[in-house]
């Protein structure tokens, strides 16, 4: 029995020292655009023209005319996708941070509150 124990402790440590696959490392950028390594931890918020929710975890952000952020939110944020929209409060700054919070906006005034993540510059793809 104590074998046994050793060989499923032994497969799971093996499983767990295995490196990650590329697409586990990196998650799928939205269609039309590609990384450009920038990450930022902060976007001036009179800056932001457009927001576009595209799942519960990852809002693109559009300022000015062309320039493109993906913010991946540390966890999942129930209704988010469902609602599509909502709100931030800037706290003595003109900037949305990383360690700023949005909440979820619904039918019935506000939803959940989930914390942002880092801002990841993207350009569009030539056609």
């Amino acid at each position: 029995m104590q074998a046994h124990r050793l060989g499923i402790a032994a497969a799971i440590v093996s499983l767990l020292a295995q490196p990650m696959s590329r697409a586990e490392e990196q998650p799928t950028l939205p269609a039309g655009y590609e990384a450009t390594g920038e990450i930022r931890k902060c976007l001036p918020a009179h800056d932001i023209r457009e927001t576009r929710v595209l799942d519960d975890r990852t809002i693109l952000f559009r300022a000015h005319v062309s320039d493109y952020y993906l913010n991946r939110l540390p966890r999942e944020c129930p209704e988010l996708k469902l609602e599509g929209r909502f709100a931030y409060e800037l706290r003595g700054t003109d900037d949305l941070c990383d360690i700023d919070t949005i909440t979820v906006l619904n039918s019935s005034g506000t939803g959940p509150a989930c914390l942002l993540g880092k801002f990841e510059a993207l350009k569009k793809k030539q056609p």
